[in-house]
This record gives structure tokens, C-alpha cells and sequence, in this order.
């Protein structure tokens, strides 16, 4: 970029500037403003003294400039970021979601089949109970194994109907 700056001459760098201006006297500032025979003077002397007042565009435009290039530069970073974050976005919308997908209709399967376990573990547990109580039952009407039959089964070397 190009420093920017105004075509007039700064103070104390042109020619026909009071060297009083040059050293921010007062009083010859008020005189060269208050002189009222000459209005020429008065006319040049104000803008000469505009001219002074006015800061130099050069050390502003500097540090404008300064200040834009640290935003894009800040802005170059956001923008990497935000493709990075698309970028990534899209990698999981393609690759990881379809991944995702497969695994909860492979999973509904497996649910299916715990469901259909259980259910049959729960019919299971009431024909167990069923047949204890028909044992039980069983057993009250007609009382525990003949001694006959004890002895016999224990011959036979079956230790579980043994004095059971």
C-alpha cells in the first residue's frame, strides 16, 4: 500500500512559513491571526496554521494500516478454521454416519433377540415351577421313596438318592 498524505506542505518543511510558527510561539501566532491592516497576511497566516494543526496523515495511516492488517489476518485464521470445521463436518456426515447407522440395525437385531431370550427364560421359569409344585404335590400324596426303591437306586451307584 501506499503511505497516504496530503499534497499540502507540512510546517516547518515549506517555504514562507514564519520561523516563529516553526517554534509554537503564541504571541506571534495571535499577532499574524489579529493583524487587522494587512488581511492578506491573516488569510495565509490562518491557513498556514491549519495546515500545523492538522496531525500528520502519514503516522495515522500507518497504524490504520497496522490495525487492518492484524483483522485479516485474524480473518485468514477464522476462515481456515471454519473450512477445517466443514471439512470435518462433512467427513463425519459421509464416512461415520452410514458406520453409525449399520451398527443401530445390527444392534435393533440383537435387542430382538435379548427380547426373544427373556421371554422364553420367563416361560422357562414358570414350567420349572409348575413341575416343583407337581412334586411337591407328588411327593405329600404319595410319600417319600419306598426303602425298596432307595436301596435299589443306591446299588446301582446313583449317590444322589441316597438318603436324600
Amino acid at each position: 500500500m501506499q503511505p497516504v498524505g496530503g499534497g499540502a506542505p507540512r510546517p516547518g518543511c515549506g517555504p514562507g512559513f514564519p520561523g516563529s510558527l516553526r517554534q509554537l510561539d503564541p504571541v506571534a501566532l495571535l499577532m499574524l491571526l489579529v493583524d487587522a491592516d494587512r488581511p492578506e497576511p491573516v488569510r495565509s497566516g490562518a491557513r498556514e496554521l491549519a495546515l500545523f494543526l492538522t496531525p500528520e496523515p502519514g503516522a495515522e495511516a500507518k497504524e490504520v494500516e497496522e490495525t487492518i492488517e492484524g483483522m485479516l489476518l485474524r480473518l485468514e485464521e477464522f476462515c481456515s478454521l471454519t473450512d477445517m470445521i466443514r471439512s470435518d463436518t462433512s467427513q463425519i456426515l459421509e464416512e461415520n454416519i452410514p458406520l453409525l447407522q449399520a451398527k443401530v440395525t445390527e444392534m435393533r437385531g440383537i435387542y430382538a433377540k435379548v427380547d426373544q431370550l427373556e421371554a422364553f427364560v420367563k416361560m422357562v421359569g414358570h414350567h420349572v415351577s409348575f413341575l416343583e409344585a407337581h412334586v411337591l404335590q407328588a411327593e405329600r400324596d404319595h410319600g417319600a421313596f419306598p426303602r425298596a426303591l432307595q436301596r435299589w437306586l443306591g446299588s446301582a451307584g446313583l449317590p444322589s438318592f441316597r438318603n436324600s
